[in-house]
C-alpha cells in the first residue's frame, strides 16, 4: 500500500533532521505501480522529490536511476539538471525512500510534437550532449555496454520472440529481418545512451530542456535507442527535424539513425503486445493490435520509412538538527504537471482540518 504524504515528509524528515518541512503535496510517479512520489517545501522555499519504493522492483528502480544520473553528472556540464540523492532511509517494510533536489518544468508530451516546435532544437541539443559524454568517463560506473554487433544480435534475438508468438503480420517480420541483417545499416559508434526518453523523463521551461530524469535505464549502446519516441508516429518530418538539428550539435553521427530509430519504434509497439497480452491488459493489447495493423496496412500501401543503408557518413551550512516538522499544508490532490512551473509551488488555501497538521 502506498503511504501518505505526511508518512512520506515524516521519513524524510527522519533521513534529513536538519530541513524543516513546512508543506507536502502528492505527485505523480513515472512508474505508479512500482513508486509513490511527493514534493515537500521547507521554510526556506526549497523543494525536494521524496520517492518511496512499493516492491522490490522498485527498490531496483530507485537505485539504478540514481546510479545513472550520478555517473553522468560527474561525466560533464550540462545545459540541463540531473537529479542528485539528497537523503535515503527505509520505510517500515524496509522499501527504499529516497530525497532528491526538485527539478522544475512540465512534461514534454511527445505524442502532440509538432515538426516545427520550438522544442525540438532544445531537445536535439540535450541528446547531443549525453551522446557526447566521453565514454571513458562513464565506463568505470559500471553500466551495461554493447557493441553495434552485440547490439544487432540482441535485436535478432528479440525479433525471434516475436515472430514466435503469432501475433505479427508475415510482412512486417520480412520487413524486421531484412533490415536486422544489413550489417550495414548497424556500423555505429555507440554513445552514452539515456535509454528513456520519453514523456515524465524530460522536462521543459519556455520550451528549452530544464531536466532530464529516470536514468535507470543509461548505457552505452546505439544513439538511436534514444529517437523512437519521435519514430513512433506516422509523421516521418518530427524525427527528420529533431535528427538535422542533432546533426548540428555532434561533431560525429551515422546517416542510418533515422533507420534504425524507426526499426526499434516498430518493434517496441510489437514488444508492447506480447507484454499487454502476457500480462492480461486487454485495452493495450488492443491499442497495440490497432497499431501493428496501421503499420501492416502502411507498408502494403508503400508508405513506411524505407529501411535501406543509406552510406555512412560524418556529419557533424548545515542547521543544528531539529526533529520537529510543522506541515502548513498536505494534499491527496495529485499535482498537474503545469503547476510545477510556478515558484514557488502554489497551495491553494490553508486548511483549518486536523488530518492536515502533523502535531
Amino acid at each position: 500500500m502506498a503511504s501518505s504524504p505526511l508518512i512520506l515528509v515524516a521519513l524524510a524528515k527522519s533521513a534529513l533532521p536538519s530541513i524543516n518541512f513546512t508543506q507536502v503535496r502528492s505527485l505523480p510517479a513515472n512508474h505508479p505501480g512500482l513508486i509513490t512520489a511527493a514534493v515537500a517545501t521547507d521554510t526556506n522555499g526549497h523543494h525536494y522529490l521524496i520517492q518511496e519504493a512499493r516492491n522490490a522492483a522498485g527498490n531496483l528502480e530507485l537505485a539504478s536511476s540514481v546510479q545513472g544520473a550520478r555517473a553522468v553528472r560527474n561525466s560533464a556540464n550540462f545545459s540541463f539538471e540531473i537529479p542528485s540523492l539528497v537523503g535515503e532511509t527505509v520505510n517500515q517494510l524496509g522499501k527504499t525512500v529516497q530525497i532528491q533536489n526538485f527539478i522544475f518544468g512540465n512534461s514534454v508530451h511527445f505524442d502532440s510534437l509538432r515538426p516545427t516546435d520550438e522544442i525540438l532544437t532544445s531537445l536535439a541539443g540535450t541528446l547531443g550532449e549525453i551522446h557526447s559524454i566521453p565514454l571513458d568517463r562513464i565506463r568505470s560506473t559500471g553500466i551495461p555496454e554493447y557493441s553495434a554487433e552485440q547490439f544487432r544480435q540482441a535485436k535478432l534475438a528479440e525479433l525471434d520472440r516475436i515472430a514466435a508468438s503469432g501475433k505479427i503480420d508475415s510482412q512486417l517480420l520480412t520487413r524486421w529481418e531484412a533490415a536486422l541483417e544489413d550489417l550495414n545499416l548497424f556500423r555505429f559508434q555507440p554513445t552514452v545512451v539515456h535509454g528513456a526518453i520519453e514523456e515524465g523523463n524530460v522536462l521543459e521551461v519556455d520550451n528549452r530542456i530544464s531536466g532530464i530524469i529516470g536514468w535507470s535505464k543509461l548505457n552505452i549502446s546505439d544513439p538511436a535507442i534514444d529517437f523512437i519516441n519521435f519514430a513512433l508516429g506516422a509523421d516521418s518530418e518530427l524525427l527528420d527535424s529533431v535528427r538535422f538539428g542533432y546533426y548540428g550539435s555532434r561533431a560525429e553521427a551515422d546517416s542510418n539513425l533515422a533507420q534504425r530509430a524507426t526499426l526499434y519504434a516498430e518493434l517496441s509497439v510489437a514488444n508492447f503486445l506480447l507484454a499487454s497480452i502476457e500480462a492480461g491488459h486487454e485495452d493495450d493489447a488492443e491499442w497495440a493490435t490497432a497499431e501493428l495493423v496501421a503499420l501492416a496496412e502502411s507498408q502494403a500501401q508503400g508508405n513506411l520509412r524505407h529501411l535501406s543503408t543509406n552510406s555512412f557518413a560524418q556529419t557533424t551550512p548545515v542547521a543544528e538538527p531539529d526533529n520537529h516538522i510543522v506541515i502548513s499544508e498536505v494534499s491527496e490532490t495529485v499535482i498537474e504537471v503545469e503547476d510545477l512551473r510556478t515558484r514557488p509551488i502554489e497551495v491553494a488555501h490553508e486548511s483549518d482540518s486536523a488530518d492536515d497538521q502533523l502535531f
